[in-house]
């Protein structure tokens, strides 16, 4: 009566008696060669590691780069990575015969999500403050007395040398966070604050501050207080130093401007605003590092799966061809 081996147990025997010299895309009685599946090394490289970490790369860079002026420039390479990653799968369906390009497609779709993410991130962390500070205008030689309404466009000020910090009125109000602040003054300063020196976790409660560059002698510039700009920016913004300011005025019986600027006290603004360029080009090296190496792990991951995938393939049809009729 004939009988039928299951797949796993054909697998075994052919694996156990096979002599070695004889290639198990072959099998005695086969009519004709088992199909391989297989992707030259070169191929290999460059379509599961290459490809993937180019793509990641130019979404981080042009989210770097370009979003700010250009954001419809990264829409459009994001929508033609995704498109890319279309075509291969529709390719992959149709059989054309070659091989690996499911795995290349979801590579490609991982990198556009991660390089996507990484972009984003580095954008509202660093790149979004270079540009906050270089589309506002730079004041220089600024009496710490001057309204500071005929300031309101300012991204950079520049004090006199008659300026400097009261650390002697600075108060720190916490709230989980200590939300630092002090008068910027000089000896003609009158009742009313136009600039406070402002900080996080950098002073005491009372009649003591060392925030950013408060500590240098030299130092005379301040750099404004930004608006938080989006989910990954994690400082603090002007409005949550209102409650310290009222802290102030109430303890040192000052009266706080309307139009008060809160400032980072620095001693040279234009070289801290180029910091968020550096650190923005920076991250984007490091994160194209990090993902060359998870793109090569990545890719010898899929090229083990489809291996794998390829033996199995062929030994199914192995078994089928092999047993009686």
């Amino acid at each position: 009566e004939r009988f039928a081996l299951p797949p796993s147990v054909a697998q075994s025997c052919w694996r156990r008696f096979m002599p070695p010299q004889q290639s198990a895309a072959s099998p005695p009685g086969s009519t004709q060669d088992v199909p391989q599946v297989q992707m030259p090394k070169i191929q290999l490289l460059v379509s599961f590691i290459v490809v993937p970490w180019l793509v990641f790369v130019l979404l981080v860079g042009s989210w770097t780069l370009l979003f700010q002026k250009a954001s419809a420039v990264v829409a459009i390479l994001t929508l033609l990575a995704l498109i890319g990653v279309g075509a291969l799968l529709l390719f992959d369906r149709k059989g054309d015969g070659t091989p690996g390009l499911f795995g290349m497609a979801m590579l490609v779709l991982v990198a556009v999500v991660a390089g996507t993410g990484a972009g984003l991130i580095n954008y509202q962390t660093n790149v979004v403050k270079y540009w906050g500070y270089q589309d506002k205008r730079s004041y220089n030689n600024v009496m710490a007395t001057e309204h500071a309404l005929a300031h309101s466009d300012a991204g950079k000020i520049v004090f006199a040398e008659s300026a400097k910090v009261d650390t002697s009125r600075a108060v720190g109000f916490k709230d989980r966070t200590t939300y630092c602040v002090a008068p910027i003054s000089d000896d003609t300063a009158s009742g009313i604050i136009e600039y406070w020196a402002a900080g996080v976790d950098c002073c005491d409660a009372r009649e003591n501050m060392w925030c950013d560059e408060i500590g240098e002698v030299t130092a005379r510039g301040g750099v404004r207080l930004l608006e938080n700009r989006g989910f990954f920016d994690m400082s603090a913004g002007p409005e949550t130093f209102q409650r310290a300011i009222e802290m102030a005025e109430l303890e040192y019986g000052m009266q706080s401007s309307k139009n008060a600027l809160l400032l980072q006290w620095v001693k040279d603004p234009a070289d801290f605003q180029d910091k968020y360029r550096r650190m923005g080009i920076g991250m984007w090296a490091v994160a194209s590092g990090v993902y060359l190496v998870l793109s090569t792990i990545l890719g010898a991951a899929m090229q083990m799966h489809l291996r794998s995938k390829a033996e199995a393939e062929q030994y199914a049809i192995w078994a089928q061809q092999s047993l009686p009729k």
